[in-house]
Order: structure tokens, then sequence, then C-alpha cells
């Protein structure tokens, strides 16, 4: 049984064609925090964004939609079996058909960002990953519809396409505050992890490298994340310091 251990719950992935990784749990970690009212967990997955911000943010209620049938019934039995189940709400929904009639404070996405041409060989894995069916430019635009007059939204894509997404938040009239690029190793940017909302405030370049040239998790990655890896990255970075 693949099972990804948090501190404060449990990630079951067998059915969902994508797997928790890095680019969640960086998009998760860099989330607001402390914030009341409603999340939305765009394409949940296995649920893990719904739960990271479940826990960092203890007065809102979060709802995740999911389109595909395996991963909503798994994001579903994460959040039922997590201490966060009577504030997380799992859809069986397309965005792109879905009309809620409400507005939501903090909007969350690790969206497909392949190309068409992307192949793995599992076709619930590609249609995952291909943002043929949902690219930037539909994704922004329904989250402009969706997100409030006082929310922010985060999203995360390869670095490869940061003028592209920077153009999208732009065109929605949306303002771009804050830019984390993602370094998987030194000096090879992989991700970009966006914070946008209608709120005018300075934009702030941030960067953030996972793994140093040796492939262990630096010091900023650790802390990071130190809230959610169940296995205390801390001590390691003591053992090597010393």
């Amino acid at each position: 049984m693949s099972v990804f251990r948090f501190k404060q719950f449990e990630i079951r992935q067998e059915r969902s064609a994508m797997k928790v990784g890095t680019d969640a749990l960086v998009l998760g970690a860099l989330m607001s925090k402390n914030q009341k009212g409603s999340g939305l967990d765009i394409g949940s997955g296995t649920g893990v964004l719904s739960l990271m911000m479940a826990q960092l943010n203890p007065e809102m209620h979060v709802t995740a939609i999911e389109k595909d049938q395996e991963a909503y019934r798994e994001s579903c039995q994460n959040a039922e079996n997590s201490m966060y189940q009577e504030r997380i709400k799992v859809l069986h929904e397309d965005l792109l058909d879905w009309n809620p009639g409400e507005k939501f404070d903090l909007i969350v996405s690790n969206p497909p960002f392949y190309e068409a041409g992307y192949a793995s060989g599992e076709q619930r894995r590609d249609l995952a990953r291909q943002d043929v069916h949902l690219p930037p430019e539909v994704l922004i635009d329904k989250i402009a519809k969706l997100l409030s007059d006082s929310g922010s939204a985060f999203l995360i894509y390869p670095h490869t396409q940061n003028d592209r997404i920077v153009s999208c938040i732009k065109s929605e009239k949306l303002i771009l505050n804050q830019r984390t690029i993602i370094y998987g190793k030194v000096d090879v940017p992989g991700r970009v992890v966006f914070k946008f909302s209608r709120i005018l405030e300075a934009q702030e370049d941030k960067e953030l490298v996972v793994r140093d040239e040796f492939g262990q998790y630096t010091e900023a990655y650790i802390l990071l994340t130190r809230d959610f890896h169940a296995t205390d990255l801390r001590s390691q970075l003591k053992k090597r310091k010393n």
C-alpha cells in the first residue's frame, strides 16, 4: 500500500495518477497561513494540498474539486481519515463546468502543465499532467472569477512558462504579488510558484534551492517544510553541520 506520511495526516495514493512530490510540498508550504473564510483546491488529486491548506489555516473551510473518478475517491478517503474532515469538502467536478456561486479567499492548484506531446505511457497520468484540457489561460481566467476581492491564489508551473503565466495574470487584471523560483539543484531552475491577487503591493521575487550540490536537502527547504515532513529533516541538518 502506497502511503505518504506527514506530521498530522497520511496520504494514500494507490488510485491517483499523480503522487505526492516536491512540487506539492513546496507549493503547499508557501501558501498563506492563518487565513479565515473559504479555500479552494483545484484538481485535488490525492488531496494533499487540501490537507496542507486546512493545517495551515485552522479557521478555514476547504473545498476540493477533482474530475478524475479514482483521484476523487482517494481525495475523499484522505480527507475523511484526517483530523480536518469536518472542514474539507471534496467534489467530483470539472472546473470548466463548475459554478459554485461563491468566491474563495485562498485558491491553490498544482495544475497539469506538460504540452500534448508529453507521454509517459500511462493514459491517466498523461491526462493529469498535460495542459491541453486546462491551459493556463483557461485556469487563470476561472480563478479570476472565483477569487474574492481580498483573496490570494497560488500556482506552480515550470520555469520555462514564467512569461506565459505572468502574461495570463496581467490579462485578467490580477496582480502578481510574489514569485518564488524553485531550484531542484543549485543553478538549475525548475519550477516557479506564483502568488497573485487583486491587492496592490510591491512584487517580491524569491528563490528556493531544494537540494545542494551533494544531493542533500538544503536548510531553506527543511525549514520551509518543517511543519509537514513526518521525518525530522532538521536532525539530518544538524548531523551534517556537526
